[in-house]
């Protein structure tokens, strides 16, 4: 029951979000068929998929909303506003309580008197919707056999899409005493598409076997009406379990009929992960050693390289491999948000819609699990302090309805999360003064901060701008949360924002954690690395374009002023003098920043390990690793180190 608890965990969210997406699409054209129909396949699946759990008033809420969505179907009624936002308001309690099946294993008391108030909003927008009574449902400690009974007749229900019944009949031991004749019983139902007969129990095991005795259980599954069934079990009902086949798990068994998959427990994927780490640093050993031992000897050392070449393109397949099977789509985290969202606006009296873009985009199943809290935080911070009252944005211009963009796409080796909104925007003299007054820097040195640096000021601990703590914000611990989760998986976080017309808040996160790219520089005679996804390009540029202003330089990179730093200077290392300075551009504060190393070294393939001892103490360290010389490599933080 687990494994089926987690699949329905996932599935019934996507549901949830396949749902609210069609219903959203028909608050804008309320005629479209394709999303009515959509709407109400995804309650039909729904509902189906709640009666293989404890979850009876979800079952019944969700067959009122899907009779509203079938009368709107066959004509008999039409959609309007407020018959979406009834639907709306059904999918967000079935939300909720799939949340509390997560975190409790059942419902909350009220469930049942929940379900009975939205029923009665429900009917009294649709006259003629009553709440029917739904098909019985296996519970928690009957699944077992459903789900059995499926996969053994995979093959044979995989090409019939007609609604399915199925039935489970342990006929009494005495049967045969009163006359029942089980098999005439079963053989009597109509539209059998599967049958299994198979004993109670081993009679290998029975101590003594009564030949007049029933000990056989009797499995069916059949296309006639569950009132059919029933009919036909009439006289032998409290021996019967009869159950719809939610059409999720008829399309899942049809699926095992044509394929086999391992369900893998996510453990042993992460020492999986970790082995493959500790090869890639063996590889890079090989190949340092190929290299001293070509020096001695030429044919040796070329038949050493054959070897090591081998094992990289393996090593890499392995790589590659174990990435991929780490590597989820974020549709199911970003798919949660939205409810919260509505939650929170309605709270606070705000009417915003959130949009999602690139849903699909995968990252390593870690980055996806932490992702959920921290975007919480930020849609939290935007519509409480971003998104303007209705009233307010009227009188700006604006429309009542606030917009909130979530955005995602892959750069490189990095994802990249945008939210943005199109509120008020930050205004920079009231965070000096908000930071000022919470003791979190003295008023000199925030009246010398550039507006960039102010900004950033909302990520430290404590800050807030509210005058008052509500249920939603003013403890100051939401976007200081927001920064420590990104930068413990290696991520960064940048913030602009313009007054009148929004706040955007990026995220930029490494795609994989198996193991890090790195390139490594130098600096004076010391080699360090830097993860590629901290880097948004390399550049060279002669001595004569870099400027001194004020303490430090600066140099004109692609019609921007940048600032520049030495990475020798900022390691306390010797700094060589060069006519043609390399560079790495990074994003520091929401500005880009260009560090000047001595050299550019190779690119590697690296398990880096987390920072130990004294280098624990230090911010800008992100960890070390073993190059193949055998010398510990110490690799960095960029963005911490100009901060």
């Amino acid at each position: 029951m687990d494994e089926l608890l987690g699949q329905f965990l996932i599935e019934g969210r996507e549901l949830v979000a396949d749902a609210h997406g069609h219903l959203e699409a028909l608050a804008t054209d309320p005629a479209d068929t394709g999303h009515i129909d959509g709407a109400f396949r995804a309650f039909h699946t729904l509902k189906g998929s709640v009666g293989l759990f404890n979850m009876e008033p979800a079952g019944r809420l969700l067959h009122a909303g899907e009779d509203i969505l079938d009368h709107v179907r066959s004509g008999k009624h039409h959609f309007d506003r407020d018959r979406i936002s009834l639907l709306i308001k059904t999918v967000d309690q079935i939300d909720r309580w799939i949340d509390a099946i997560e975190q409790g294993g059942q419902l909350p008391p009220d469930a049942a008197h929940r379900a009975k108030f939205l029923i009665t909003e429900l009917s009294s927008s649709a006259p003629s919707i009553g709440e029917a009574p739904v098909p019985d449902m296996p519970n928690a400690t009957r699944a077992d056999w459903l789900i059995d009974l499926l996969e053994h007749s995979a093959a044979i229900i995989s090409d019939d899409d007609r609604a399915l019944v199925a039935f489970r009949y342990e006929p009494d031991e005495q049967c045969f005493l009163r006359g029942d004749d089980p098999m005439k019983i079963v053989t009597a139902l109509p539209d059998i598409v599967a049958l299994r007969v198979r004993p109670r129990e081993d009679w290998a095991t029975l101590d003594d076997f009564a030949p007049f005795e029933c000990h056989l259980v009797i499995e069916g599954v059949t296309a006639a009406p569950a009132n059919i069934v029933r009919s036909a079990f009439v006289a032998v009902g409290d021996e019967v379990k009869i159950v719809a086949v939610p059409p999720r798990l008829h399309e899942q068994a049809a699926v095992a009929g044509m394929a086999r998959s391992l369900r893998i427990d996510e453990a042993r994927i992460d020492t999986l992960a970790d082995d493959v780490g500790e090869l890639v640093l063996v590889g890079n050993a090989l190949a340092h050693l190929s290299a001293d031992v070509e020096r001695l000897d030429g044919g040796l050392g070329a038949r050493l390289r054959l070897i090591q070449a081998s094992l990289d393109r393996n090593l890499g397949s392995l790589h590659r491999n174990v990435t991929a099977v780490r590597m989820v789509a974020l549709a199911p985290t970003l798919r949660r948000l939205p409810r919260m969202m509505r939650e929170i606006a309605t709270e606070l009296g705000r009417t915003v819609v959130l949009a999602i873009d690139g849903e699909n985009t995968e990252v390593d199943k870690s980055i996806a699990d932490m992702l959920y809290e921290p975007l919480l935080h930020l849609i939290r911070n935007a519509v409480d302090h971003g998104v303007e009252a209705p009233e307010a944005r009227r009188l700006a211009g604006k429309s009542a309805e606030g917009r909130i963009q979530l955005s995602v796409r892959r750069d490189g080796e990095s994802v990249v999360i945008a939210l943005s909104d199109d509120g008020a925007g930050i205004d920079p003299d009231r965070v000096r003064a908000a930071a000022v007054d919470r003791g979190l820097i003295e008023a000199g040195a925030a009246a010398d901060m550039s507006e960039q640096a102010v900004l950033h000021l909302v990520f430290a601990p404590g800050f807030s701008t509210a005058r008052t703590v509500t249920s939603v914000s003013g403890r100051g611990v939401g976007m200081d949360a927001v920064k420590t989760a990104v930068e413990a998986v290696g991520g960064a976080v940048a913030i602009t924002s313009r007054a009148g017309q929004g706040t955007t808040t990026t995220l930029r996160l490494p795609l994989s954690v198996i193991t890090t790219k790195l390139l490594l520089v130098r600096a004076g005679s010391d080699r360090y690395g830097v993860p590629f996804h901290a880097i948004l390009e390399t550049a060279s540029v002669r001595s004569e374009s870099i400027q001194p202003m004020g303490s430090g330089e600066v140099f004109v990179f692609r019609n921007r002023t940048v600032p520049l730093v030495h990475l020798a200077t900022l390691l306390g290392a010797e700094r060589r003098f060069s006519t043609q300075h390399r560079l790495l551009i990074i994003q520091a504060g929401g500005d880009r920043v260009a560090i000047a190393v001595d050299g550019f070294d190779q690119q590697i393939e690296a398990l880096v390990r987390p920072p130990a001892n004294l280098l624990s103490t230090l911010p800008a360290i992100v960890g070390t690793t073993v190059l193949g010389d055998g010398q510990v490599l110490v690799v960095l933080d960029p963005a911490r180190l100009v901060a």
